[in-house]
């Protein structure tokens, strides 16, 4: 296991309303983790929500906003001697990338945790991770990284429309769209390279109507990998996954099917050499002839909570465990068994704003508040109980 005996963890500061409680309900969960561990965690927030859940002494808990010479100030009271980024959303990112841009690792003398800075790099740029899997034989779709107006046109021209535009480095689908023709695509780029942290955007074909999975899959530092779970999103894509009804256990997959994604998650950890949990979000074709890698968020990210709810196990506490050096045993994560599990629906809680804002073009920045989780014996009892709990409400 790590050395470490005491650690900065950088909170997700103020939240949209896209993206709702998950991060902070998640960063105070791993602070509250770390410190079972006898590990010192140093939290750098400005959230006060966050703060009161994270636990700890006044003495580790700084309210500041998260810049690198903010950093360095707690490094020197506090002895931190790695940082943690990865429960930090994209705030994380934005400082992840700072630090590592100016050289501030050197000068504070300390590193992020395990792999994640390039963990982070590899899966927070978008077009970077697309060529790192192709490099290893793993599909994506075709795409063009553009930086400015003159290569977002050239791209355009290239794959032809309709085309699915997004940032790197961003969280909900914030500044991500889709563009049917050449009136709408200009707008939709610019929104894209305003959201996108180093400006570039990643263009590639629109997959319109495939389905969507995200596989769950842990990896440890030896490179033992398996799969947790697979959650299915009810509708096809385009849909953004946080404002779409999720489905556990996937109800079309058959067994060759779901051993074939899970598969080809496992490859992905591999090749991109993550520790710990990871979301493989993995598009297929309605006649499953072709799998795409769409998304890797490698570390625990919203669909986690809903997999933990089912097997009713703690996958947080077990990332945190691999990150820390800790070994993946042979013991297999299983659902329950028990008479009350058989079909868990998530369904999202739209609460403001309208997919379609008039931009010209389709965005899907997520609008979902939450969620709600019914659960039934199969199926029809499963959608019973979701249409007894949606009436009466905005979402029924």
């Amino acid at each position: 296991m790590s050395g470490d005996k005491a650690v900065m963890v950088v909170g997700p500061g103020p939240v949209t309303l896209g993206q709702g409680p998950g991060f902070q309900f998640t960063a105070a969960r791993g602070c509250r983790h770390l410190r079972g561990m006898g590990i010192r965690v140093i939290v750098l927030e400005d959230n006060p929500s966050t703060l009161m859940d994270v636990g700890g002494g006044e003495e580790d808990l700084f309210m500041e906003p998260p810049a690198p010479e903010v950093v360095e100030k707690v490094v020197k009271r506090t002895g931190a001697q790695s940082i943690w980024f990865s429960l930090g959303g994209k705030r994380g990112w934005s400082l992840a990338l700072r630090l590592a841009g100016e050289d501030w690792y050197e000068k504070l003398g300390m590193a992020p945790k395990g792999i994640e800075d390039r963990a982070q790099w590899l899966c927070g740029d978008r077009s970077l991770l697309r060529e790192t899997l192709e490099n290893r034989g793993i599909s994506n779709p075709a795409f063009r990284a553009v930086a400015d107006v003159r290569e977002g046109q050239e791209a355009a021209v290239s794959l032809g429309f309709p085309l699915m535009v997004r940032p790197h480095f961003s969280c909900g689908g914030w500044g991500a769209g889709l563009a049917y023709n050449l009136e709408e695509y200009p707008l939709l780029l610019e929104e894209a390279m305003r959201e996108s942290i180093p400006g570039e955007v990643l263009v590639e074909e629109a997959l319109i109507g495939w389905r969507k999975y995200m596989v769950l899959a842990l990896r440890d530092g030896e490179g033992r990998s398996c799969v947790a779970g697979i959650i299915e999103q009810a509708e096809p894509l385009p849909r953004h996954d946080q404002d779409a009804v999720l489905v556990y256990p996937p109800l079309s997959l058959g067994e060759e099917e779901a051993y074939g994604l899970g598969e080809m998650a496992k490859e992905v950890v591999e090749a991109l050499d993550i520790v710990g949990l990871a979301e493989i979000k993995l598009a297929v074709d309605p006649g499953w002839n072709d799998i795409y890698v769409i998304d890797v968020n490698p570390y625990p990210w919203r669909t986690f909570t809903l997999l933990e709810t089912a097997l009713g196990g703690d996958l947080l506490g077990m990332h945190i465990n691999l990150v820390m050096g800790g070994e993946l045993t042979r013991e297999r994560i299983e659902p329950k068994s028990g008479p009350g599990f058989g079909i868990m629906l998530a369904v999202p809680r739209l609460g403001y704003g309208e997919e379609n804002k008039g931009e010209g073009y389709t965005a899907l920045g997520c609008r979902s508040l939450g969620r709600r989780v019914y659960v039934g014996k199969d199926l029809g009892e499963a959608v019973e109980e979701t249409v007894r709990g949606l009436i009466g409400t905005r979402e029924g």
